[in-house]
């Protein structure tokens, strides 16, 4: 056997050599062990720190909380991700990376890109062959066309004509799709857009289970929009989308002949859930009497009550009190210049574009500025513009005054349109920056015109590209123009109503009274010689006139009530410009809307005595003026005023209001029917109101006989 050892046998000896000649090196373990008690303490169960103290600053959870970024980068990385695959038109890997992320609860930010997305999804299923869209294609549509931007955050107002086109207006269209679309866009506050367009075939393509569905989620859709948006205007939009959708609704199942699904939309009379317009009950019940059911036509009498009480029943509105307010004061704004008194050029255009090529060149009397509105609505029907850029170029080469007036009309024309931006862009243009807020007014332009290139470049990105102006702003021979305050009230005017919220107006406000201020304190102020060693860009001292305040009057007063329209006239007062009759009929008209009778009969009798000191004034042989009567800071009231107290009463069903102002009208005015449509409209809905008390009164009287 071969010995396994090759060396000597171990001994201690060999061991104890070693050991004092060749010491052994500690190990990590040992050499922790050394540093460590022969105990530990018992660690802490609500420490769960290892090294550093829980105390520092950086460990604190509310530091990390401050310090944190809003989302992670692995969130923008996807978000990013993803807007990459739609850009590219890779619908089907953007459209599983957007349900991981969802999934996941990432937040991802709206953008019109996905609009786009949803475009897609439709033409695909189009081009396919089939021409039937799938349940697949459906859930991709939704997925995409539910992050579009909400309509207070949209560049321009949409309408959404391709999408309509895909969905509803389509050869075979899917109610599934047509609902999911509806839906989303009352979610995204386009509600009353996509009424008119929308409700008819669901109503009449669908089951009522599924209609009646529908109704739900989409009201309540437009409740949490508004809720979340602006939670002032909650009830009022609330109110008048809920009136809108159950009218068309009715009349579609009517037409449809589905009268039992029409009656079962009634609202409640004894709960104030929604009110019907009477032109909807009026086509309901006519349809109902040409029923051969006979329970049918039974339900005729409840058709009448629900139209006679005011729970039920919206009054007639053909032309709102507002709205009359808006043109009396256009009419005080035209007046602004001498011109020619306004001319109808609906009969013959050509006649009409010489005469106003004439007043332009300054061979006549400059037009009336509505004339030239009148003969621009006229022209553009036609679908041309180009002599509306003929005008214009010819009061650019005559005078300042004749493009002044040219430009006041085309602003007034795109305000009756609402295309507020127009009206900027057209101030822009033409006019010195003086009298308006020279950095809301360029930014709101520049946005515009980057939307407007945006379109240009990328035109499958949304088809509602924005409008443009109907004369291009070309050959300022003379210069710009120093704007008057008839231009500058109707930049106020724009600005306020294309304000996403109270806060932005209140913030115009500020900078208004600002202005106002300035303007005031540097009207006598001469100029000191340092102060024009640098050119500087125009300054903001136009002097502004009362037209400018007149449109915070209804966005503040509707928000904190009539005490801040008083408010606005004592602002104006303080810094010298005196409230005129339009001012006095807002406020009035508030007052009466919110059924305080005693203020806004209070406002009405100062104007009225004032009134009288007019006439007793004109009938002595000179005026005699007491300084100490404040009635003079009162106008006297026209008959827009009365008919706004008249529409304000009717409003909070206040008949006893209505009746005195109506007394007041009467003596001062002949009414005779079929001579002022707005008179006519007011005496109308008053009968119906007295109507309406008289039958609460009538059966108030037999509730306590009983």
């Amino acid at each position: 056997m071969v010995d396994s050892l090759v060396f000597e046998e171990t001994i201690d000896d060999y061991a104890t050599v070693l050991a004092e000649a060749h010491p052994r090196n500690p190990s990590t373990l040992e050499l922790l062990e050394a540093t460590l008690p022969e105990l530990l303490p018992e660690p802490l169960p609500e420490d769960a720190s290892i090294f550093e103290n829980a105390s520092d600053y950086d460990y604190r959870a509310d530091s990390v909380a401050l310090t944190a970024p809003s989302y992670p980068s692995d969130y923008t990385l996807s978000t990013h991700t993803l807007m990459q695959l739609l850009m590219a038109h890779k619908i089907d890997e953007a459209y599983n990376l957007l349900l991981e992320l969802n999934d996941l609860h990432v937040p991802i930010p709206p953008s019109s890109i996905f609009e786009a997305a949803a475009k897609d999804v439709l033409h695909n299923s189009l081009q396919s062959g089939s021409q039937l869209i799938t349940q697949d294609q459906i859930d991709r549509f939704q997925a995409f066309f539910s992050l579009i931007p909400p309509a207070h955050l949209s560049d321009t107002p949409r309408q959404f004509r391709e999408l309509r086109k895909l969905t509803i207006d389509t050869q075979l269209p899917n109610m599934v799709c047509i609902i999911r679309f509806a839906v989303i866009l009352s979610s995204k506050g386009y509600a009353d857009l996509i009424i008119n367009h929308a409700v008819a075939p669901i109503m009449r393509f669908t089951s009522s289970a599924v209609n009646r569905k529908f109704l739900d989620d989409f009201l309540a859709a437009n409740r949490e929009y508004w809720a979340s948006y602006k939670p002032s205007d909650l009830e009022y939009m609330v109110q008048k989308t809920r009136t809108n959708v159950f009218g068309s609704a009715i009349r579609t199942l009517v037409y449809s002949r589905r009268l039992e699904d029409a009656l079962a939309l009634l609202p409640d009379p004894t709960q104030e859930t929604y009110r019907l317009t009477v032109y909807t009950y009026g086509v309901l019940r006519s349809a109902l009497e040409k029923s051969s059911d006979r329970t049918l036509r039974g339900r005729i009498s409840e058709i009448d009550a629900l139209r006679e009480n005011e729970k039920t029943c919206v009054l007639v509105e053909r032309e709102k009190g507002d709205n009359l307010t808006i043109r009396a004061e256009e009419v005080s704004m035209a007046s602004e210049w001498d011109t020619a008194a306004p001319v109808d050029v609906n009969k013959n255009l050509a006649l009409s574009l010489r005469y106003l090529k004439r007043c332009m060149s300054g061979s006549e009397e400059l037009p009336h500025p509505f004339t030239i509105v009148a003969f621009m609505e006229s022209y553009i029907s036609t679908g041309r513009t180009t002599a509306l850029q003929l005008l214009l170029n010819k009061a650019i080469r005559s005078s300042f005054r004749s493009t002044s007036v040219f430009l006041f009309a085309e602003m007034l024309f795109y305000r009756r349109r609402g295309l507020n931006d127009l009206v900027l862009e057209t101030f822009v243009d033409h006019f010195y920056l003086s009298g308006v807020p020279r950095q809301d007014v360029l930014t709101r332009h520049r946005r515009v015109q980057r939307v407007r290139a945006q379109h240009a470049e990328e035109s499958e990105y949304g088809e509602d590209s924005p409008a443009r102006r109907l004369c291009e702003a070309v050959g300022l021979s003379r210069g710009k123009i120093w704007p008057s305050t008839v231009h500058c009230n109707l930049v106020w005017h724009a600005l306020v109503d294309i304000a996403p919220d109270n806060r932005t107006i209140e913030s115009l406000y500020e900078k208004l009274l600002a202005i106002t201020k300035c303007a005031q304190s540097n009207v006598s102020t001469p100029l000191l010689k340092d102060s024009i060693s640098h050119l500087l860009p125009p300054t903001n001292q136009q002097k502004l006139g009362s037209g400018a305040f007149t449109s915070f009057m209804r966005p503040l007063m509707l928000v904190h009530g009539p005490s801040r329209g008083a408010h606005i006239l004592g602002d104006m007062m303080k810094v010298g410009i005196k409230p005129t009759v339009y001012h006095f009929t807002e406020l009035a008209g508030r007052y009466a809307s919110n059924g305080d009778t005693r203020r806004a009969l209070m406002v009405l009798d100062r104007m009225e005595k004032m009134l009288k000191a007019q006439n007793a004034a004109e009938s002595s042989t000179e005026m005699i003026t007491d300084p100490e009567d404040t009635s003079t800071s009162f106008p006297a009231p026209d008959l827009v005023m009365y008919i706004s107290l008249l529409r304000g009463f009717i409003k909070s069903h206040n008949l006893e209001g209505a009746t005195e102002v109506e007394k007041r009208l009467m003596q001062r005015y002949t009414h005779i029917p079929g001579e002022y449509a707005y008179l006519d409209n007011v005496f109308a809905d008053l009968r119906i109101l007295r109507k309406q008390k008289g039958l609460f009164r009538y059966r108030e009287v037999l509730n306590d006989q009983r």
